[in-house]
């Protein structure tokens, strides 16, 4: 490579500081980008199955996609996996100080989607989503800041992410580069990022790429953590019960769960992580736990939580099932990281109410003079359970939004509907509050809101519910006009009944004086989601926070709603716990999402709150909430992931840590799922309003698989109690030797079509093999609507599938897509009725 390659990216790299933050520019190209590739295997799954894809005439939307791509009531998840993507940050390894040449560049970039293809493979599409974004947003970077004028051909220069194949000698005629994105520009990188989510949905093949999207036939999970403890049969027989219910009531419907997870645990084990697609395997697995061993009264559950948390979606619904408190309390702090990080909901079946566990080998005993006096403290502090070695639970979730449903063991199956509700498409909540003091609940309801229940959890407690109408129904009233109430241990569930008119404003008066939540639910198509992000003063570029928002300072979340054509977000607020709502001003961006910014963040646990009009239809309010409670702090944790990690080699993370507060000793935890060797300093010394930088050290063992994904967090606390942290997903990738891809060639085309096309076929013949590499893994139709038949031959030396492409005449076009076991993709494409073409493209 001449030294004009390593001029033109040392000047374009130059030009780019300060680029590596997201702009609206590239939420936009990587919007666009992915509603392109994601309607192609849409488009291609519905051919193949012979069902009808239509799309509404003009630019396709994610709400218009997913209609027409799934039976989804919301598109809710494909904005969730388009933020995901779209909001990470650009890698840093690539900046101005580096003296990079482009076939360096070029390796890291190959990396990457190399990456990309390996957690695919392993069905970690969570990494694969971050990953992806680091790429795009490094070749949006590429052309988007090139001179036009200089882009060959307008066309995007497939070298850079191909490694196979040759470099020109001519880049520094190609780009020249400019500080902003100009018109021209978005529009290449825009194709760029089309070809390179192509050449992954190739790779990935249309169902997993699909997944990838969370473009499911439904958005439901179904994740369960069990206790296997000698106690806990009456419980296990529960969730078989209750699984074999929501798999058989939900089958075929658009409530029927795409994904089920299960993590179980005893002591001092938990794990592993059982992951499916396939009701029928789920069910088999929950039929194998049994019951057995125990006797001391502790169990693993946090562990196997944080194993929940970080191996699940992120807006995942977890139930987690024990009658036995938290051996590994230490890891409270974890687990509340990682629930603000998913902004999943946790909620707790606990079927020991009195503290008194039944134990395999001994009588049960009643609780020592020192278990006596902490719950004595602890009904003084006016806790909602009466056990007081649940209340790491209850903290848990209410962080999360979810219920801490204290139940007998015997009243156990009234719990179903709590979990078939979880259960259900497009939820949103509409009203949640957590309170130790009566007080008065104002709410709106709208017509788009259906299967509206809600939970009041507590001990003593009495409420009434007052509809728009102004028809009120008590908490002693188990059945009235506006529904049905059933109580089960500590939790009241009320069902709205269908035909009570909703929209309006709804009030709930709760009286008691212990603590209680409060939470509505419902199904509709309007839901928002947020992120807090560092604004760039002057342009319209900001970089997502990873951790907390800093404490009595201006913090500005990034909102962004579903179905933006069909209503107007009118106000945005941060909803504490205790004191009062601090309202954000708003600015609409041209991605129709919002930028809410607040002069300060509350104090203590605080919940996002939304509302607006509804434009189409009867003109009226809407207001949704999050269920996840945030929370500000004076400490400020960044760290930067510098590479892929390598099975048996050491991976240095560098992070800093800031105060605006207090000086002091600083004490650092570092945790991984993964239980991968850590090395970092346990404690920092920081002045007031200062900082200090650090290092973090972690190793994957060698023969770690390519396409393991490993969650770290790095929490720091502060003098005081004030913690903050950083949450990294890490992808392990070991050496790909293999660059190449598989080779295709068409031998011969028998094709007479005359006449009707629907009266006669044609055939296409090719030879594909993968020479000496890695192997071919898949042989997709990646174009046409024929059928394909392989067959695998030794041929001097190396395998050589020879393929048979029949179609009928009607369906002109054919593509077939071959992958390697490294993820390399070669194609072959012919057209009958032109000139036929055909090529190879890898990754």
């Amino acid at each position: 490579m001449g030294t004009g390659h390593t001029l033109w990216l040392f000047a374009l790299f130059s030009t780019l500081r300060g680029t590596l933050a997201t702009s609206h520019t590239h939420l936009q190209m990587t919007e666009n980008a992915i509603i392109q590739s994601t309607t192609a295997a849409c488009h291609s799954r519905a051919l193949r199955t012979g069902k009808a894809f239509v799309l509404p005439p003009g630019p396709v939307s994610a709400e218009a996609l997913v209609k027409a791509c799934t039976s989804s009531a919301s598109a809710i998840s494909f904005r969730m996996a388009i933020n995901e993507i779209s909001l990470t940050k650009g890698s840093t390894r690539l900046d101005d100080r580096q003296s990079v040449t482009f076939a360096q560049w070029r390796k890291l970039i190959t990396d990457d989607i190399a990456a990309v293809k390996s957690s695919i493979q392993k069905k970690n599409f969570e990494a694969a989503r971050e990953k992806l974004g680091e790429v795009l947003h490094a070749l949006q970077n590429v052309y988007g800041h090139g001179d036009p004028i200089e882009l060959e051909s307008k066309l995007p220069y497939s070298t850079l992410i191909r490694l196979a194949v040759p470099i020109k000698n001519d880049l520094t005629s190609w780009v020249r580069p400019t500080p902003t994105i100009s018109k021209e520009g978005q529009e290449i990188a825009t194709k760029a990022s089309v070809d390179l989510l192509q050449d992954i949905r190739a790779a990935a093949g249309d169902a997993d790429f699909l997944r990838l999207m969370r473009m499911s036939q439904t958005s439901i999970a179904m994740c369960f953590v069990i206790d296997t403890t000698g106690s806990m049969s009456d419980d296990i027989s529960f969730v078989r019960q209750t699984t074999a219910t929501i798999i058989d009531s939900k089958r075929g419907t658009p409530d029927e769960p795409s994904d089920y997870y299960l993590v179980p645990f005893n002591d001092p084990a938990f794990g592993p992580f059982f992951k499916t697609t396939v009701a029928g395997e789920f069910q088999t697995r929950i039929n194998s736990l049994t019951a057995d061993g125990g006797g001391d009264e502790p169990e693993m559950s946090l562990s196997a939580l944080q194993l929940a948390l970080t191996s699940t979606p992120p807006h995942s619904e977890i139930f987690l099932f024990t009658d036995a408190s938290a051996k590994d309390t230490s890891l409270k702090s974890t687990d509340l990281v990682l629930i603000e990080k998913t902004k999943s909901t946790v909620n707790f079946m606990l079927t020991n109410p009195l503290g008194v566990r039944r134990r395999r080998n001994a009588d049960e005993q009643l609780r020592s003079d020192e278990q006596e006096q902490e719950h004595k403290q602890y009904e003084r502090e006016r806790r909602s359970l009466s056990n007081p070695n649940y209340r790491v639970y209850e903290e848990l979730a209410h962080a999360s939004g979810g219920l801490a449903i204290e139940v007998t063991k015997t009243n156990l199956p009234r719990a179903t509907s709590i979990i078939t509700d979880a259960s259900s498409s497009a939820k949103v909540t509409v009203f949640q509050a957590v309170r130790d003091r009566s007080e008065l609940f104002p709410f709106h309801m709208d017509t788009t809101l259906s299967h509206l229940a809600i939970y009041i959890t507590g001990g003593h407690i009495t409420f009434t519910i007052t509809s728009a109408m102004g028809v009120s129904q008590t908490s002693t009233q188990t059945t009235g006009a506006l529904g049905t109430i059933n109580k089960v241990g500590n939790v009241y569930t009320m069902h709205i009944n269908a035909d009570v008119k909703k929209k309006g404003l709804w009030v709930i008066k709760v009286q008691t004086s212990q603590s209680y939540t409060v939470k509505v639910v419902g199904q509709s198509p309007i839901d928002f989601l947020y992120n807090f992000v560092e604004v760039n003063e002057g342009s319209d570029s900001f970089v997502v926070l990873d951790s907390r928002p800093s404490a009595n300072a201006k913090a500005t979340l990034l909102v962004a709603i579903t179905m933006p054509d069909s209503v107007k977000v009118t106000e945005v607020a941060m909803v504490p716990e205790h004191g009062n709502i601090v309202l954000a001003s708003l600015k609409k961006t041209e991605m129709e999402s919002y930028l809410a910014t607040v002069s300060r963040v509350p104090e203590g646990s605080f919940a996002v709150q939304l509302k607006g009009t509804i434009l189409k239809g009867s003109f009226e309010m809407f207001q949704r909430q999050s269920s996840t409670q945030l929370r500000a702090s004076g400490v400020t944790v960044t760290a930067e992931i510098t590479a892929n990690l390598k099975p048996g080699v050491p991976l240095n993370i560098p992070f800093t840590v800031a105060t605006a507060r207090l000086g002091g000793r600083f004490i650092v935890r570092a945790r991984n799922d993964r239980n991968f060797r850590l090395s970092f300093p346990s404690k920092l010394t920081l002045s007031a309003g200062g900082h200090t930088e650090s290092t973090l050290t972690i190793v994957a063992p060698a023969g770690t698989p390519s396409g393991t994904d490993v969650t770290l967090t790095i929490e720091v606390q502060g003098p005081g109690g004030d913690i903050n942290y950083a949450v990294l997903r890490l992808t392990v990738l070991a050496e790909v030797t293999d660059n190449s891809p598989p080779d295709c060639q068409v031998t011969s085309v028998d094709a007479e079509c005359f006449g009707d096309c629907n009266l006669s076929t044609w055939k296409l013949f090719a030879e594909l093999t993968d020479g000496k590499g890695s192997g071919i893994k898949t042989i997709t139709v990646q174009q046409g609507t024929g059928t394909l038949a392989t067959t695998v031959k030794r041929q001097g030396g190396v395998d050589v599938t020879q393929a048979t492409y029949s179609a009928s005449c009607c369906s002109e076009k054919v593509e077939l897509a071959a992958v390697d076991a490294v993820g390399n993709v070669g194609t072959c494409s012919w057209a009958i009725r032109k000139e036929s073409f055909w090529h190879p493209y890898c990754s």
